[in-house]
């Protein structure tokens, strides 16, 4: 199966479905509670990237700066 939704895919690995790569960021209570296992753990240093992409950088509404500095602080914070 191939699914591309990312709420779907971690369900479906959590429900043993299947198998994921997934982000770190937002299954730590699913990879402690048991739920999602790491199965390769050789693989934990591979990063996604991870883009941010608005129409124009002379202008950035409040809340997209706000929503990018909460999110870089927050990848910065785990890495």
């Amino acid at each position: 199966m191939l699914l591309s939704d990312v709420a779907t895919i971690t369900q479906s690995a959590s429900l043993v479905y299947g198998i994921a790569q997934l982000l770190e960021l937002g299954i730590e209570s699913l990879i402690e509670s048991g739920r999602l296992e790491v199965i390769f753990p050789d693989w934990l240093d591979e990063r996604f990237p991870l883009y941010a992409l608005h129409p124009s950088r002379n202008y950035l509404p409040p809340k997209t700066r706000a929503f990018l500095d909460f999110v870089i602080a927050t990848v910065k914070s785990r890495t």
